[in-house]
């Protein structure tokens, strides 16, 4: 099943794979607030870099619906204030690195003897290179999705070398990534990925909606003005071509670039990830992307 986009995506198949980040759980306190969580960074961190990481902290309270609780520097970590009891503080400490990239082939799984993946990783061979000519995008009003496209397998050279880990995902360099594992079927279990253009994707906003013309969660986020012509100049280039959606060193779907038009179109700085099988899984994401990375790293202290 393949994945595309249209110009503001406007119409889609399966959109990008379900990410099901754990939402918060919330259950009734006392009538005063109380300490319900303490995020202690990994390392040393300036109180500046603390501050910054509590605004994006409180960010995503509001995103996910727990307004009532607050985020706050205290000493040497963040501790998050309220009349509620998080049990499943994910959403709160995933950096949330998201960026748009250029897919240069699929991989395979790695094998049993799979090795670190050198850097700079190797070219893609030609055979399974993942470009407009090899893709052979067709619009056709009478195809089920509405065109026709080959299908590249993936290159197999790339099953002797592991996943690039999360810390090491440069977006100014190529990357082996793994696809989203608790999402659903991608074009490829794994995709070598090129850089990403001008390195961050500032959202102006991001919010779980129910599409209907998908019967589904999704994510539906819309780019700064900057961010978007960054975007505009990428689908341009990648015109028939897979974009990979990176968070934190997965790639959450591929979506192949307006394949049912005929020449490139602007997204006019949107798009949408979809499908999600619940809202709260929606809203974690939309949390995420809305709130920006991290500054520094965080995780759950006593």
């Amino acid at each position: 099943m393949t994945l595309y986009w249209t110009a503001a995506v406007r119409r889609r198949t399966l959109v990008v794979a379900v990410v099901l980040l754990p939402a918060l759980v919330v259950s009734c306190g006392g009538p005063a607030p109380k300490v319900v969580l303490s995020l202690v960074p990994v390392g040393a961190a300036t109180s500046q870099a603390l501050s910054a990481d509590a605004g994006t902290v409180t960010l995503r309270l509001d995103a996910l619906g727990d307004g009532g609780d607050s985020a706050a520097v205290r000493g040497d970590r963040i501790v998050v204030t309220g009349d509620r009891a998080v049990s499943t503080p994910t959403a709160l400490t995933r950096p949330g690195r998201f960026s748009l990239r250029p897919v240069l082939c699929g991989a395979p799984p790695a094998g049993q003897r799979s090795t670190a993946a050198p850097r700079p990783l190797p070219a893609c061979q030609p055979t399974y290179r993942t470009d407009a000519t090899a893709l052979d995008v067709v619009p056709s009003a009478t195809a089920a999705d509405g065109y026709t496209a080959a299908t590249v397998p993936p290159d197999p050279a790339f099953a002797a070398y592991r996943s690039t880990p999360p810390a090491d995902d440069d977006v100014r360099a190529d990357a082996l990534l793994p696809a989203d594992p608790t999402g659903g079927a991608q074009q490829y279990q794994r995709f070598v990925v090129g850089p990403s253009p001008a390195g961050s994707w500032p959202m102006s906003s991001a919010r779980a909606t129910y599409d209907t013309s998908i019967d589904s969660w999704a994510v539906g986020f819309r780019l700064t003005p900057q961010a978007a012509l960054r975007w505009d100049r990428l689908s341009d280039r990648s015109f028939h071509e897979y974009v990979a959606i990176d968070l934190d060193g997965e790639v959450l779907s591929a979506p192949l670039i307006e394949p049912t038009q005929g020449a490139w179109a602007s997204f006019e700085g949107q798009g949408e990830i979809a499908p999600y099988l619940t809202r709260a899984a929606a809203r974690a994401v939309a949390a995420l992307l809305a709130s920006g990375p991290l500054t520094v790293p965080l995780h759950v202290g006593s």
